[in-house]
């Protein structure tokens, strides 16, 4: 039986509501295995050969790069803080959440034009959150800029009251249950979300970032964010049946599994595969198409037909691969949609 992810409409764009109606289930989607581990074998080797000489996720990836230096690495305020943070993240606006973040936690308010009034914006992270009222939580949230403020002060009490009040300040109790698919069914047992803004990427994320501070793995932790759906879809690792949208939710519940049983497979560390395909994402693929040096700088160009637009991902969580992909390298003329092989074919 063909089934859709249970996306949640964003907004009320009926353009959108058509697309997400026609979008593909999951079993009109192809998970190319031998696919997968060719090409995903490059970037991963590709990643550890560089990481010694010119990556470095201290000072490159926001989590890192922005943690607030007076927080000890791994100590529990450290955690609470990263957790908070990956609560928050934005889909394009990574680096600034997490700047965010530092600056509030550091409670440097003149230089996010706060009003001498507010509390101490390090609050947010302490218990002393669930004292805060609405007044503080508007000023705070429509200077930091991560969305929408109203439903950031319900969601982010909500959260602060699980992270407390159930938890006792331990944000790794989330994974008690021992994997993402049990805290998601946990979360949707409960009569009102207490996890609110956090679903399966970014549940992955954060035991990722949880594990890279010595917490126990979480064993079907993957963060499949919008690198990983591109560069999924540019290496025909997913292949879709037909011509029709793809939901963001549709393509992460196929892609999460299948990359964690990959890395079990290939022996690879989910973190380090993570971040191969995170930093070509992010630094290769993005305007590769006025890149040069891409055929050279790429393992996997020769294999890549081509990016899809990821616009349409970030207004609407859709992918469309009826536009076709994008040119690479160097602005590499398109090759017509017509003579693609985009779709696999079945039956």
């Amino acid at each position: 039986m063909r089934s859709h992810s249970s996306a949640t409409v964003l907004g009320s764009d009926p353009a959108r509501k058509e697309l997400t109606r026609t979008s593909l289930a999951s079993d009109e989607l192809v998970f190319d295995r031998e696919v997968a581990r060719r090409t995903f074998t490059a970037l991963y080797d590709r990643f550890l050969e560089q990481h010694a000489r010119k990556i470095h996720i201290e000072t490159e990836a926001p989590q890192w790069k922005y943690r607030p230096k007076a927080l000890p690495v791994g100590s529990p305020a450290h955690l609470v803080w990263l957790w908070n943070a990956a609560a928050t993240d934005l889909r394009a606006q990574s680096a600034d959440v997490y700047h965010t973040h530092q600056l509030l936690w550091e409670n440097r308010r003149t230089q996010l034009s706060f009003g001498e009034s507010l509390r101490p914006t390090r609050e947010l992270y302490t218990p002393e959150v669930l004292s805060w009222d609405r007044e503080h939580f508007l000023t705070a949230f429509a200077k930091c800029g991560f969305g929408n403020p109203k439903r950031n002060i319900e969601w982010w009490l909500r959260r602060a009251e699980t992270l407390w009040s159930l938890w006792e300040g331990d944000p790794f109790r989330m994974f008690q249950l021992g994997t993402i698919d049990a805290l998601m069914a946990w979360k949707q047992r409960q009569r009102e979300d207490p996890l609110p803004g956090i679903g399966p990427k970014i549940a992955s994320l954060i035991a990722i970032f949880m594990e890279e501070h010595g917490m126990s793995h979480v064993p079907d932790a993957f963060p499949v964010d919008v690198h990983v759906q591109r560069l999924a879809l540019a290496l025909r690792v997913v292949v879709p049946t037909r011509n029709a949208p793809i939901l963001n939710e549709t393509l992460e519940a196929l892609l999460r599994p299948a990359i964690v049983r990959l890395c079990a497979e290939e022996g690879w560390s989910r973190i380090t595969l993570s971040h191969a395909l995170w930093f070509r994402g992010n630094r290769g693929c993005t305007d590769c198409w006025k890149s040069h040096y891409a055929q050279v700088e790429c393992p996997v160009f020769s294999e890549c037909q081509g990016a899809y637009q990821s616009r349409s991902y970030f207004k609407m969580g859709l992918w469309l691969p009826m536009k076709g992909p994008m040119a690479k390298g160097g602005c590499a003329p398109l090759v017509p949609f017509s003579e693609r092989s985009l779709f696999a074919q079945t039956g």
